[in-house]
Formats: structure tokens, sequence, C-alpha cells
């Protein structure tokens, strides 16, 4: 290990890079979970695995978001493939 040689990738993926990308593109905006994801994996360098817990829960939280699912026995703070997002 040589700390002065710079790193390929980082140790966290950079989450605050992420929401503002996401709110860029949907903010006043519904869509689903699945075509979010979806642009997750295509438009940006972040997995599928970088956006639930880390800027959705938290978003939710905030009352940034507004979450339907088919579901009536959503959990908050759970986001199933068939949940509609509604970025306020």
């Amino acid at each position: 290990y040589n700390p002065a040689q710079p790193m390929l990738f980082q140790i966290e993926p950079d989450y605050d890079q992420l929401k503002k990308t996401i709110i860029e593109n949907f903010k006043k905006k519904s869509v689903s979970v699945e075509e979010l994801e979806n642009f997750i994996l295509t438009q940006t360098p972040f997995r599928e695995t970088h956006y639930k817990k880390q800027i959705l829960a938290p978003m939710e939280k905030a009352e940034e978001i507004n979450v339907e699912s088919l579901n009536p026995k959503r959990r908050k703070f759970t986001f199933p493939r068939d949940s509609i997002i509604e970025f306020l």
C-alpha cells in the first residue's frame, strides 16, 4: 500500500453527488423504482445498491419524496420495485 499513489476508486461512493444527479433529473416528477434504478445503472457511475438506503430513505424521512406502492403493507423507508417515487 502506497498512500502517495492516487486511488482508482473511492472507498465510499459520493452519495451527495448521486442525490444531486437524481434530483436534477427527477425534480417535480414521478418515476417507478425500476425506472430510477435503470437510470442510476445506465446514466451514472453508481450501482443499484447505492441509492435506496443512502438516498431514498433519508429523502422520505425529510419529506422530499412521496412513495406510493401497490402493497398497502409497505413499511416506510423500503422501496419495492412496484413503488412510484414522487420527487417534490
